[in-house]
């Protein structure tokens, strides 16, 4: 019997699903590993995503992967054999790395530069009616982007990109592809006060195109200062764009927490500023500098 341990069992972890699929064509059975059961599986594979995830029931025995283990384990590959396995499970990469060197992200080192490394028929069951796609920097290669789109279209799949859409690669080419394809809310990133040239003209091509809201994440708690990331939500709140507040290693702090509890929520976030929200829902005063 072989052992999936998913640390975060609220994401579907592709590279447990290769796993799966290699071992079930096979002959062997496998199953989501259960800690109580320990003594009956043949093998376990443990894979986790976030450092900061609870690491206490893995075991020297299992053979572990992914960003979550740190850097020792990041540019871990699975067995060729395994990692050519094509799970239908409707969530995939068609494009792995990026063209970006963030500090704060480990795609560059783990994956690379940019490069396609399939399609939608990868992983799509052929009957769901939606897909999710976790590419990095798609818009990084626009015929591939636009290859992908035409499938989407053809199909009439609706996706949601969950990774977001990078802003400062926008233009009314792909404003207008966007347009035509079914899509859940467009995600892009805001991370720094000095994109925001950037982020307003992209949001002015969207709206020119006819998407006239999209979701924007905004990382706090990493190399900026209070003031900087109250300054990037004020920006969206005026251009009328949803924000999602993404604190860094989950960094928690009164003002962090504040902003989150403000930003992340639409209705709240549209209607009042910081200011008013912490005034009434706050007993402690939340500092944010000059």
């Amino acid at each position: 019997m072989i052992g999936l341990y998913n640390l975060e069992p609220q994401y579907m972890n592709i590279a447990l699903e290769k796993i799966r699929l290699f071992y079930t064509e096979q002959g062997e059975q496998t199953e989501d590993y259960l800690p109580l059961e320990r003594e009956k599986y043949d093998m376990v594979y443990c894979s986790s995503i976030f450092t900061w995830t609870n690491k206490s029931y893995v075991i020297p025995d299992m053979i572990i992967g992914g960003t979550g283990f740190g850097y020792l384990e990041l540019k871990k590959k699975l067995n060729p054999t395994i990692d050519k396995m094509k799970p239908k499970i409707n969530i995939g990469f068609t494009t792995r790395g990026c063209i970006r060197h963030c500090p704060f992200c480990v795609v560059p080192d783990k994956e690379g530069g940019i490069q396609a490394v399939g399609d939608i028929y990868d992983f799509w069951d052929g009957e769901s009616k939606s897909l999710t796609l976790l590419d990095n920097n798609i818009l990084a290669l626009p015929t591939h982007f636009e290859m992908i789109c035409e499938q989407l279209i053809k199909k009439n799949l609706r996706v949601d990109i969950t990774q977001g859409l990078d802003i400062r690669l926008l233009d009314e080419r792909i404003v207008n592809i966007l347009r035509c394809i079914k899509h859940e809310e467009y995600h892009f990133a805001f991370d720094n006060v000095k994109d925001e040239g950037a982020v307003r003209r992209g949001i002015e091509l969207l709206k020119k195109g006819g998407i006239n809201q999209s979701i924007f994440y905004v990382l706090v708690g990493y190399d900026t200062a209070p003031k900087e990331d109250l300054y990037r939500l004020e920006i969206l709140k005026g251009l009328e764009q949803r924000a999602y507040v993404m604190k860094y290693n989950k960094m928690q702090s009164d003002f962090t927490n504040a902003l989150a509890s403000w930003a992340n929520n639409r209705r709240i976030f549209m209607k009042t500023t910081f200011q008013e929200w912490v005034k009434n829902n706050r007993k402690k005063k939340i500092e944010v500098g000059t």
